[in-house]
């Protein structure tokens, strides 16, 4: 924070009057020990972009884990029903096959 209150304040502030007038009021005014809190804060409000775009990587791992979990179980689900149709048609032949005997007889 304390670099930018050296800088050229109309370099940080366009079209801000109100802005800019309160920076001048302050200017060079901060004693020692407001300048020792603001730095950590000015820090860690930096961070924030940081902090926001790990949440989006954490919120994106989450969303592809679920995903990929529920691709696993429908290849699940898709292999019980390939089984089930395949018992089914083995079951239809077996009695397609009973049913010619039967008229045979």
């Amino acid at each position: 924070m304390l670099p930018h209150l050296e800088r050229d304040i109309t370099d940080l502030v366009c079209n801000a009057r109100p802005l800019l007038d309160v920076f001048l009021a302050i200017k060079g005014e901060l004693n020692q020990d407001l300048i020792v809190v603001l730095t950590p804060v000015a820090f860690i409000e930096g961070q924030a972009p940081k902090v926001i775009q790990a949440k989006q990587r954490l919120a994106d791992r989450e969303v592809q884990s679920t995903l990929v979990v529920r691709e696993e179980s429908t290849k699940y689900e898709m292999l019980c029903l390939k089984e089930l149709i395949n018992g089914s048609k083995n079951a239809l032949s077996e009695s397609q096959e009973k049913i010619n005997s039967l008229k045979i007889e």
